[in-house]
């Protein structure tokens, strides 16, 4: 009995039998007075009061369902009908919000109350059948259909319950009743499935001619009672998506083992509702459950890893984690720590929405710190969590400290801060210490004691709390990688500042030069497509340490070759080793953002261009002071190798792929998805290609600008890429990978084309910038996405979509030039521009499930 509103005085009252006619309290509680009157020894005098309350109240009282048919089970079966059909609410629902479902008709309930003979039942089913006004106007309007099919039930379970009444008898009574309707019911018998279950299917179709969606499941759940799972299958395909669904979870929920995997197997043939993506996420979710209830927890996590953001509540990806938390929470055994790392990241990952995050976290990181291992738990309190506090900044920071708060003390709760940013302050109250004095700047404690209890080193904290940053490793890790991307984008910056110097040396004129630089072009793209393989089994750190040595090594060689022969092979070395450090040092990043727990991939791709920028400038300075070719690369090389010896200190091991636990079935190690993220790459990079060859001759030939002048549009276009690299990652954490490759596809696509329709040199320098801009962060996501998208084999994925990007900065050029033998260069130049387009309308790639 729930009796938590009431007042002390009215249990009192209740128990002691002196029972006030009217006690002053809520009306919602009524029914829960009237129960504890009931239990008290005034049972007829409860359901006297039931009834009067039934005929005069706006609206049924809450508890109805759950307390109504015992407490009017003492008075005579004809009153109780009576009362009943005077009643407005046998034409009512529960909740003005809830669907059009039998069992959310309240005359269902009163059918349940009727347990007098035969004669009752006919009149309550005949009260039920009776239209109302609005249902006289509108033929088939209101709520009818589903209010004759919730009193059948009802009236077939209180049949069921009597052991001597005759199953066929009856029906054929209620049969004769439903014919005669005005509105031809006599299908609607199907409803009265706790009599017609035992007899089976084939006398189901012999009695009605077909069964209504929303009979459908309590129909298929009594057939599978009554043993006849088969049929209780078969019925299911029979009736709408929504209630498909609904009917095999409730046969889930009655059927054994062997009969689960049948009904597992009903469910993955089984239709979407639709083409929406609430749709496809809501079946996703309900087949990661009955994934679940068979113990297959790896596919229940790769189906909530593939989902996206579901508006329908509790159908999306956080609560699908926290369900799967659960269940491991029952299995210890099960929860290890690659499952659990695979749901944090499912947490942090940006198809989970903050409202949808703010209903589940503080249960999801309890039982993440409970089921976890030191490492694991380490890994929650140094990023994930202050990654956690930032998507819920808008929220009551309770929300995340209930959770986080035996992750950060060590099993006692304490109040940590609410933003893990730069500068952020804690918002607990001051300590005692710190009352009265004025406000102390945030300070670091000591590399080598701990910032507080269970926590990582060299956390950031204040006087009077806890202020949470992400571990030294974790930073010296980002800053490693950001190494490999300096000195990546510094060689070859290099090698384009000195290729004039380098044909010069050997004396060839244009095409016999453009040979080699194809053997450096068909290098990196070996390299890259080799790569995945490489990186999966041994790990980036092993891969990205020789090669990172080697970068400024091998360009040495082509410094010092004597002839055009020697040059290309040179550059197919050094081209194969840059396309491997490429894949290699893009897998490491994605790791090092992996335990961030949020966007860091775009800042790594800014260092990258920072790096272009400054190997160019180290090679034209070379070129200006009169430094040879070998003086220039002897000077990138010291450089280079010195950068790759500091970034193996710090640089953070990614484990192979092979021995990391990689969630997935075997479908997860298909390319299908991985192809058209490596499409949007190419498209992407066509833009970047064109920018680099063919801004100058535009702005020069086309638009009448000097010679300095042209530089400009590529000058532009490196640094508004640049930039919007720089700001990428809180773009993304702020609009999503999705809504940001969309926006900039369509900022690169409208700045461009907006820019050749104007026909003026500074709209095409802005131009250009804008096609920089919008295609900056488009390359970071997709690569972010591909190893999302095929967890198995992350970087043979990443290989995939890096090499298929490269692909188009070298086609971009070519297809342009092309192009303009049959049109002029401006018309050529909207290739770019509807390309961008295309990535424009494609973006919903990068965050799609894998099929």
């Amino acid at each position: 009995m729930r009796l938590q509103t009431l007042t002390a005085g009215a249990i009192v009252a209740a128990l002691s039998g002196t029972l006030p006619e009217r006690p002053y309290f809520d009306p919602d509680d009524r029914i829960r007075w009237l129960a504890a009157r009931s239990d008290a020894g005034d049972r007829e005098g409860a359901a006297r009061a039931l009834l009067g309350d039934l005929g005069g109240a706006e609206r049924p009282p809450p508890g109805l369902a759950e307390d109504g048919p015992r407490i009017l089970a003492v008075l005579p079966p004809a009153e109780v009908l009576e009362g009943l059909l005077k009643s407005p609410h046998v034409y009512a629902r529960f909740r003005d919000q809830l669907g059009d479902h039998p069992d959310d008709i309240v005359a269902g309930v009163f059918a349940r109350c009727v347990t007098g003979g035969p004669d009752d039942e006919e009149a309550m089913l005949r009260a039920a059948l009776a239209p109302t006004d609005h249902e006289r106007t509108y033929r088939g309007g209101g709520y009818r259909p589903v209010r004759v099919s919730a009193v059948l039930a009802g009236l077939a379970e209180t049949v069921a319950a009597d052991l001597g009444r005759d199953a066929g008898e009856t029906l054929d009574r209620w049969a004769a009743v439903l014919a005669e309707s005005e509105y031809a019911d006599g299908h609607r018998l199907a409803a009265a499935a706790a009599l017609l279950a035992p007899l089976g299917l084939a006398e189901v179709d012999r009695r009605c001619d077909r069964v209504e969606d929303y009979d459908g499941p309590r129909l298929a759940a009594a057939l599978a009672r009554a043993g006849r799972l088969g049929e209780a299958l078969e019925l299911t395909t029979r009736i709408g998506p929504w209630q498909r669904q609904r009917a095999l979870l409730g046969l889930a929920d009655i059927a054994d083992d062997a009969g689960l995997a049948k009904v597992h197997a009903a469910f993955r043939k089984a239709p979407k509702a639709d083409r929406s993506r609430d749709a496809q996420m809501v079946w996703k979710h309900r087949l990661a459950s009955l994934a679940l209830r068979r113990g297959l927890a790896d596919d229940a996590i790769a189906t909530a890893t593939g989902m996206k953001d579901c508006r329908i509540v509790d159908h999306g990806p956080a609560p699908l984690a926290l369900e799967i938390l659960r269940w491991l929470a029952d299995r210890p055994a099960e929860a290890t720590p690659e499952r659990l790392r695979a749901i944090a990241d499912v947490l942090a990952g940006p198809a989970v929405i903050a409202q949808e995050l703010a209903a589940v976290v503080t249960e999801a990181l309890l039982l993440l710190h409970r089921l976890a291992d030191p490492a694991l738990r380490a890994e929650l309190a140094g990023a994930r969590v202050p990654a956690l506090r930032g998507r819920l900044s808008w929220n009551p920071p309770i929300l995340v400290d209930a959770g986080v708060g035996t992750v950060e003390r060590g099993g006692r709760r304490r109040s940590p801060c609410r933003r893990p940013r730069r500068g952020a302050r804690c918002h607990r109250p001051p300590c005692r210490r710190a009352q009265g004095r004025r406000p102390v700047r945030p300070r670091r404690r000591p590399a080598g004691r701990a910032a507080h209890r269970g926590g990582l080193r060299a956390a950031r904290v204040a006087p009077c709390g806890v202020r949470c940053g992400v571990p030294v490793d974790l930073r010296r890790a980002r800053f490693a990688g950001c190494l490999l991307f300096l000195l990546f984008g510094a060689a070859l910056g290099a090698w384009t500042a000195r290729v004039p110097a380098v044909k010069h040396h050997l004396g060839v004129d244009d095409f016999h030069l453009s040979v080699a630089l194809l053997g450096l072009a068909a290098g990196a793209i070996a390299g890259q497509m080799g790569a995945g393989r490489l990186v999966d089994r041994f790990g980036s750190v092993r891969v990205a340490a020789p090669t990172a040595l080697a970068e400024g090594v091998l360009l040495l060689p082509a410094a010092y070759a004597p002839t055009l022969a020697l040059l290309t092979v040179a550059l197919v070395v050094f081209g194969a080793n840059h396309g491997v450090l490429n894949v290699a040092m893009n897998a490491n990043a994605l790791g090092v953002q992996r335990a961030y727990g949020r966007p860091i991939i775009s800042s790594f791709h800014a260092v990258y261009s920072i790096g272009g920028f400054a190997g160019a400038a180290l090679g034209g300075l070379c070129a200006h002071l009169g430094l040879g070719v070998p003086g220039t690369f002897l000077i990138v090389c010291a450089l280079t190798t010195a950068l790759a010896a500091w970034a193996l200190v710090w640089l953070a091991p990614e484990p192979p792929a092979e021995h990391a636990g990689a969630v997935g079935d075997a479908r997860g190690a298909r390319l299908d998805g991985v192809l058209v993220l490596g499409g949007l790459a190419f498209c992407a990079l066509v833009g970047e290609g064109a920018a680099a060859d063919w801004s100058a001759v535009y702005l020069r030939d086309n638009l009448g600008g000097t010679a300095g002048f042209a530089a400009a549009g590529y000058a532009a276009f490196a640094i508004a890429m640049t930039a919007g690299r720089v700001v990428g990652d809180r773009l993304t954490a702020l609009l999503g990978p999705v809504r940001l490759v969309r926006l900039g596809g369509l900022l690169a696509a409208a700045g461009l084309g907006v820019a050749l329709l104007a026909d003026h040199r500074y709209a095409g320098v802005a131009g250009f910038a804008c096609l920089g801009a919008g295609l900056s962060c488009v390359a970071p996501q997709v690569f972010s996405a591909a190893t999302a998208r095929n967890p198995a084999r992350p970087a043979r994925a990443l290989s995939v979509a890096v090499s298929m990007g490269y692909a188009g900065f070298l086609a971009g050029p070519v297809l342009i030039g092309a192009a303009t033998r049959a049109v002029t260069l401006p018309v050529a130049l909207a290739i770019p521009a509807a390309l961008a387009l295309l990535v424009a309308l494609s973006a919903g790639a990068v965050g799609r499930a894998p099929v």
